[in-house]
Parts: structure tokens; C-alpha cells; sequence
């Protein structure tokens, strides 16, 4: 298996199926991870309610003009189900996997990573269950687990790239500059799973908040 994946990886043969079957321990272990931040985040504001201040209210009073919170919000308050979904889905894919865990991987290994299991701690703080009013938000832990799949994913995809670039003799590639092109590859792969991950996210929660939530 490894000796055929590295023979893959130089021909840039390697399909979808065949990068993830080869990281999947590593995907597993990510995975484990997030889903630990997230309880612990949960966790803290048993010990601390005053880390979630505003919890959803915040969120749906967007933020100042101009903000992606301002955009998302008023997306929303419109009730057009399919422009609310454009929005999320453009904002998810761009801001939180490309802008926030696939580009600051290119610039410095790993960080994308770093980055998501910090949005998983920070998911657990502002969804707790814990002293919520608005039980709505259990409906948003649909949304949650989409949403937490793909930029999973998109973490897996930056932890690739990074081993590729700094480790690319594990990969049966000669330098660097071979890992790091190689880890495009496979992070643009990686992609084609994000993508419909976030649309059918984008789906569930304009379809919830326009349809049931603001009903």
C-alpha cells in the first residue's frame, strides 16, 4: 500500500479514495481531537457561564456593517432560503476553510490545523446545551456536525500538505519543492468532498433558521 501510494503520488495518480484510505489513521485521530475540544469548551462554561455572554442572540444580531456576521444576518433576515444559503456556503467555504486552515498552511505547516481545533473549542463554548433558554439550538447541532465534517476535512487536507512539504521522503519525493506541489494536489482533491459537504450544510441551516427557527 505504501510503496503503491508513493508510486501514485509521483505520477499524481493518487485518487480521492486512495489519500484518505492512507491517512485515515491520522483523519481519526483528528477527528477524536475536535470533538474533544468541542466537550471541553462545553465543559468550561460549567466552570465559567460567563464565557458564553450572548451565545446564539449574539449571533443573530450579526455584527457591525459590512462584517461577515452583518452579511450572514442580514442574508437571513430577508427570509430568501436560497440567497441564505449562497451566503453561508460562499462565507463556510472561503473565510473558514480556504482563508482561515488551507492558505495559512501554505504559509506555515500545520497552522490550519491549529487553527480548526481552535474554532472546535470555541464551538463548544458558544453551543453549549448548558443554561440555554433557546432550545433551538439543538437544531443548529445538525448544522454543527456538518459544517465540523468539512473543516475537518479541510484540516486533514493541511495536515497532509504540511507532512508532504516537510516530510516528502515519506512520500517517495525528492524535495521539498516536490511536497509542497504534491500537497496542492492532494489538498485540491480533498476539496471535492468540502465542497457538497458545505452546500448541504449551507441547505439544512437556511432551511432551519428561515424555515423553523424564525417561524
Amino acid at each position: 500500500m505504501k510503496r503503491r501510494m508513493k508510486e501514485c503520488i509521483l505520477r499524481k495518480t493518487a485518487t480521492l479514495f486512495e489519500i484518505l484510505k492512507y491517512h485515515r489513521k491520522t483523519a481519526f485521530v483528528l477527528a477524536a481531537s475536535f470533538v474533544a475540544l468541542f466537550i471541553a469548551g462545553t465543559a468550561l462554561t460549567l466552570v465559567i457561564p460567563e464565557l458564553r455572554p450572548g451565545g446564539l442572540g449574539a449571533l443573530r444580531n450579526g455584527g457591525e456593517s459590512g462584517s461577515l456576521g452583518w452579511l450572514i444576518s442580514s442574508a437571513y433576515s430577508e427570509g430568501n432560503i436560497p440567497y441564505a444559503m449562497a451566503v453561508t456556503f460562499l462565507v463556510n467555504l472561503m473565510w473558514a476553510c480556504f482563508l482561515q486552515t488551507t492558505l495559512p498552511t501554505f504559509i506555515v505547516p500545520y497552522l490550519g490545523v491549529l487553527v480548526t481545533g481552535l474554532r472546535f473549542l470555541l464551538w463548544g463554548i458558544l453551543f453549549t446545551p448548558v443554561g440555554a433558554n433557546d432550545q433551538s439550538i439543538f437544531i443548529h447541532y445538525i448544522t454543527l456536525f456538518l459544517e465540523g465534517f468539512a473543516y475537518a476535512l479541510a484540516a486533514l487536507a493541511a495536515w497532509i500538505h504540511s507532512r508532504m512539504f516537510l516530510r516528502p521522503g515519506l512520500y517517495g519525493l525528492q524535495s521539498h519543492i516536490q511536497g509542497y506541489k504534491a500537497g496542492l494536489v492532494a489538498t485540491a482533491k480533498i476539496y471535492i468532498i468540502i465542497i457538497p459537504a458545505l452546500i448541504m450544510a449551507a441547505a439544512y441551516e437556511a432551511i432551519s433558521v428561515i424555515g423553523f427557527i424564525a417561524q
